[in-house]
């Protein structure tokens, strides 16, 4: 029976806050792996373990164009690690339990030209939306890499120093736009406001469907469906019940 294949952490990642976003990453990292199992997610240290002789580079592309930018991370000089991953060696079986509880001190940090900065957008409802928030980001000075994911609402920059100065490209584009500063309370607030919108579409689809049953029986056997003198103020109060259920 062959090894259990070793992974290591080869990125750093950010925008990754819950196991839906686990499961994005493995996904958009299958093609190179050939497996799920071979993708380990780190959500606390924020890196990503791979098994050797995956293209990090690729990786880190493949992983920002699924809305999480990442970055190799790079390798250590020769002989800095021990040949037979002895004591201080961070690595990962393809079970995901890890060799060594010392995984921070293994990874480096990007440094502050290379962190990331996540915003929360709001107004954003199309791809011209997305490229035009993206292009908006990209204009501030020190930005490398912008990304928007039009899925959760949020918008990721590597490279800038100036927070606010994101917020004011992004407000100037036409769009909402406040920085996050703790990413799982922003996911909780995220569920807890499309929680609320499922709430209120569903009220408006019943009062909605109500009103089409009504309208069809009344149509069908206790009136005329033409508008009149004798039915003229009943139609304008549906009229008004629907502009309701509208907004």
């Amino acid at each position: 029976m062959s090894e259990p294949a070793v992974l290591e952490p080869r990125l750093t990642v950010s925008g990754a806050t819950c196991q839906g976003c686990v499961r994005k990453i493995r996904a958009a990292l299958v093609p190179l792996t050939g497996d799920e199992g071979l993708v380990q997610v780190d959500l606390e240290h924020k890196t990503i373990a791979l098994p050797e002789g995956i293209d990090s580079a690729e990786a880190a592309k493949r992983v920002t164009e699924a809305g999480y930018p990442a970055e190799p991370i790079p390798e250590a000089p020769a002989g800095h690690h021990h040949a037979d991953h002895g004591e201080g060696h961070a690595a990962f079986t393809k079970s995901g339990v890890p060799t060594s509880e010392d995984l921070a001190s293994e990874v480096e940090k990007p440094t502050d030209a290379d962190s990331a900065v996540t915003l929360s957008v709001s107004g954003a409802t199309c791809a011209s939306c997305v490229n035009t928030i993206e292009k908006a980001m990209r204009s501030v000075p020190g930005v490398t890499h912008a990304h928007m994911n039009l899925a959760d609402n949020t918008a990721s920059a590597t490279g800038a120093r100036d927070s606010q100065a994101l917020v004011r490209a992004i407000e100037s584009a036409g769009y909402g736009a406040k920085v996050i500063e703790d990413e799982d309370a922003a996911a909780e607030r995220r569920d807890a406001e499309d929680k609320a919108q499922y709430r209120s579409l569903m009220v408006k689809m019943s009062v909605s469907l109500g009103l089409g049953i009504a309208l069809m029986v009344w149509g069908m056997g206790f009136g005329s469906m033409m508008v009149g003198p004798e039915n003229q103020l009943t139609w304008i109060n549906l009229g008004i019940l629907t502009l309701g259920v509208m907004v």
